[in-house]
């Protein structure tokens, strides 16, 4: 008697196929936004190596010079597309020399209201025209007393406050600098954060 012989096919299954699909595509799932996050840090800390390599040099040039020199060199560029502006540019202050970041701005945040009080003298120190000075500052201003009521109702005020500040910036552009623009919106952004988690 013959024996019947068993035929085996090749490949897969289309079960085995499906299963396999779906553990790649669960691992993708975990994978992907792990490694967006961890770009984004080697991102941010090479940032932060480009300000201090900045500060330094900038503390160096005015040990041998006896006067700041304040230039950005464009060896240095934020890899997030950043801006680079002078934080603290008085060598009287403590904090002299200071680089910060229009995306990874500089050091740790203090309270909204320490923040605005920043914002306020940095916008008074541009050197802006009397017309766009005094818009601007409006703006900040009627933010800063809604903030320092603290009520839910003003905070979410405080941050349209911010959004029309940053509607005078968008129309009085032609004479911001492009540099000073993008930091202004970037902290006013950051504001607007930093007030949402208050309410």
């Amino acid at each position: 008697m013959k024996s019947d012989s068993i035929t085996h096919a090749c490949g897969f299954a289309l079960i085995e196929l499906l299963v396999v699909i779906a553990i790649i595509s669960m691992l993708s799932s975990i994978a992907i936004p792990n490694y967006a996050v961890n770009r984004e840090q080697a991102r941010t800390a090479t940032c932060l190596a480009n300000r201090k390599t900045l500060e330094t040099d900038e503390a160096g040039y005015y040990a041998q010079h006896n006067s700041p020199s304040l230039t950005i060199s464009d060896t240095y560029q934020c890899p997030s597309d950043g801006v680079y502006l002078w934080l603290v540019s008085d060598p009287d202050d403590p904090d002299y020399p200071s680089v910060a970041c229009s995306i990874h701005f500089a050091g740790s945040l203090g309270t909204p209201a320490e923040e605005l009080d920043k914002l306020i003298d940095y916008v008074r120190n541009l050197n802006l025209p009397d017309n766009v000075e005094k818009a601007l500052m409006e703006r900040l201003e009627m933010t800063e007393r809604r903030v320092d009521r603290g009520k839910t109702k003003n905070l979410k005020n405080a941050i349209r406050s911010l959004n029309w500040f940053k509607n005078r910036i968008k129309h009085n552009r032609k004479q911001i600098d492009d540099a000073e623009e993008i930091y202004l919106k970037s902290k006013a952004d950051e504001l607007q954060e930093a007030i949402r988690e208050l309410i």
